[in-house]
């Protein structure tokens, strides 16, 4: 944390305005921010940067955020220049009318959709459920890093609310996630996620231009990397999701520009997405070209495209869309 946030944390750790902190005060702060909900701490943490009681952000406190995030970036040994668009997109969603402010429920809808948000405010563990950490001296990195291996209880309750894993699955899923993890920096960059897909065998048969929309599909937040909810939450639907589930997220994958259809060309890589499969099945894809034809012929309209409605309609009808896309059984 800089030293301008200290200062923003005593005033708001101040709760009478008092220029001390007594013991009250600081156990109700740390109470918050340590064992809060997330909802209580980034509330906390907005009225920490709103220094003057105006119920937004504006520029100025906009400016002191980022810097605070860029801060805790640094000392997670991220690269402060390279997390920079990752953070302005955070705060660009958070001002959702575009008034260059960003109002306290703003904050909380997009904090709640993003955990980086408090990640990057206050040094990513510190902020658990599970209180606060032992540690002796100021090197955080190290505690993370031993500690992260191991799912809290209190996050295993929070993915088994929303996803369909059970605890074991978690903890296998973690495993497999910080094998991966080869920089032990907490997300999945796209050639360390390239290479759980083919090692892991998930997905498997999909090929190398489907895998780079696999990735800005499963990074739900846009920050260029996936961290472990957002494997998680994408492989619950790949896995365990109805069908209807299953076809909807394929269709976000594919729709690239996220414009609702599928365009000729976001249609032709679902065909050779489907061929690769098909071979990888031990299937002639020659032979199933016909087929795979047929399938996405049923879906197009007039002007060769593909509406989410139709796309649903045509997968229920045909369970071998589903295969032909995700590799077979594991969907």
């Amino acid at each position: 944390i800089s030293e301008e946030t200290i200062d923003n944390f005593f005033k708001a750790f101040d709760n009478d305005g008092s220029g001390t902190i007594d013991f009250a005060e600081l156990s109700l702060a740390l109470s918050i921010v340590c064992r809060g909900s997330s909802e209580e701490k980034l509330s906390f943490m907005f009225d920490t940067y709103d220094t003057d009681h105006s119920g937004s952000l504006d520029y100025s406190e906009i400016v002191a955020v980022t810097a605070q995030m860029k801060v805790v970036a640094e000392a997670l040994g991220r690269d402060p220049a390279k997390i920079q668009p990752f953070i302005d997109n955070i705060l660009k969603k958070a001002d959702i009318d575009g008034d260059g402010t960003i109002e306290k429920t703003e904050w909380l809808r997009v904090g709640a959709s993003t955990p980086s948000l408090l990640q990057l405010l206050a040094g990513g563990d510190w902020v658990a459920q599970d209180g606060l950490k032992k540690s002796t001296g100021p090197k955080p990195i190290v505690v993370k890093k031993q500690q992260k291996i191991k799912l809290t209880q209190s996050h295993i309750n929070e993915l088994q609310s929303k996803t369909n894993f059970g605890k074991k699955e978690l903890t296998e899923l973690k495993k497999t996630f910080k094998k991966f993890d080869k920089d032990s920096s907490g997300d999945l960059n796209r050639d360390e996620f390239k290479l759980l897909l083919k090692e892991a065998k998930i997905l498997p048969g999909v090929n190398d231009v489907t895998t780079d929309s696999f990735f800005k599909a499963f990074d739900n937040d846009g920050g260029g990397s996936i961290d472990f909810n957002e494997l998680v939450t994408a492989l619950s639907i790949l896995s365990k999701g109805s069908s209807e589930d299953k076809l909807g997220y394929l269709f976000d994958t594919f729709d690239a520009d996220h414009s609702g259809v599928l365009d000729e060309s976001e249609v032709v890589k679902v065909m050779k997405q489907m061929q690769v499969v098909a071979e990888a099945l031990g299937r002639d894809p020659k032979k199933m070209e016909p087929f795979i034809d047929n399938i996405l012929r049923k879906a197009k309209n007039s002007n060769g495209q593909i509406g989410r409605a139709d796309w649903l309609r045509v997968g229920a009808q045909t369970p071998s869309l589903l295969s032909l896309l995700a590799g077979g059984d594991w969907v």
